[in-house]
């Protein structure tokens, strides 16, 4: 598969992970966030390209706030986008992400309408950063992107939880939340590490293959998932939630993977399912060990 890396303010091309198009910067005045302090990397490094997430480390927009990761996962019209983590700034939102898709088009435009946006559950909207080299945000199909997106302004403080909308009615029509804002007004960043192997040593699971689907008046998350850490995982459970078109949460389902104990290199298959609604138009999904916290997993 190919790779296609897309920041805020640059737009960068690897050809089956060998060659590397030209980095194009932005005019500093098509945007309301400061140039960065630091140089914009021009190449997506070994790691990066086969985890699908950056290197915090390297962009100066994942710096100087408050880090928190999401992982969660919104699917629409043979497409997908990826929340990661997320960083809140005093002046602006910055978000890690993957996003591909695999439809019978040529490609994809992730901006038809207007630039993807948040909204936080007081109707607060905020404004995605516009990329200069590629304004409507066009992914080919069987191509992944994956980069830093900047939204402003800074998040509002008496917010809860945010909503990522992709396109308002242009297929692919994506919903992504609603996910809890995290508050915390110390200086420095929250409980996650800042560098890309400390991020990826936290992935104890990998999605082999995902899908979701309305069949039989149920609406299901099914697939296989690969235990990729070193420990025998038990009693692991895939909970899915299915929302309407605005990010409203209509069902869940939840339930326990075939293989329990999932061994270390071992897969199984999952399935979690709720009563079909006709509201329902996205799912999301987590896995956490039964009665407990996540357990993060990744998508190659």
């Amino acid at each position: 598969m190919r790779v296609r890396f897309l920041s805020m303010l640059a737009w960068l091309v690897i050809a089956g992970g060998v060659g590397f198009g030209a980095c194009q910067r932005s005019d500093p005045a098509t945007t309301t966030v400061d140039d960065p302090e630091t140089e914009i990397p021009d190449t997506l490094s070994t790691v990066e390209q086969s985890a699908f997430a950056v290197d915090l480390e390297r962009y100066n927009e994942m710096s100087s706030g408050r880090l928190d990761t999401v992982d969660m996962l919104g699917r629409a019209d043979d497409a997908a986008w990826h929340v990661q983590v997320l960083n809140y700034r005093t002046d602006l939102i910055a978000m890690t992400y993957a996003t591909w898709y695999d439809g019978p088009d040529s490609a994809a435009l992730i901006a038809a309408d207007d630039q993807p946006h948040l909204e936080d559950n007081l109707g607060n909207v905020y404004n995605g950063v516009v990329i200069p080299s590629n304004p409507r945000f066009k992914i080919d199909s069987g191509t992944t992107a994956v980069g830093v997106y900047v939204f402003t302004p800074a998040v509002n403080t008496a917010a809860d939880s945010l909503t990522l909308f992709i396109n308002d009615s242009t297929p692919p029509t994506i919903r992504v939340g609603p996910f809890g804002i995290f508050h915390d007004h110390t200086s420095g960043s929250g409980p996650l590490s800042t560098g890309i192997s400390g991020g990826l040593s936290s992935y104890k699971l990998e999605i082999v293959s995902l899908r979701c689907s309305k069949e039989g008046g149920y609406v299901r998350v099914n697939g296989e998932v690969r235990n990729i850490s070193s420990e025998a995982l038990e009693d692991v459970e895939v909970v899915a939630s299915f929302s309407s078109a605005d990010g409203t949460l209509v069902k869940s389902g939840s339930a326990v993977i075939d293989f329990n104990p999932l061994l270390p290199g071992q897969s199984s298959a999952f399935e979690a399912r709720a009563e079909d609604d006709p509201e329902v138009s996205d799912c999301n999904y987590i896995f956490r060990k039964l009665g407990g916290g996540e357990i993060r997993a990744r998508i190659p």
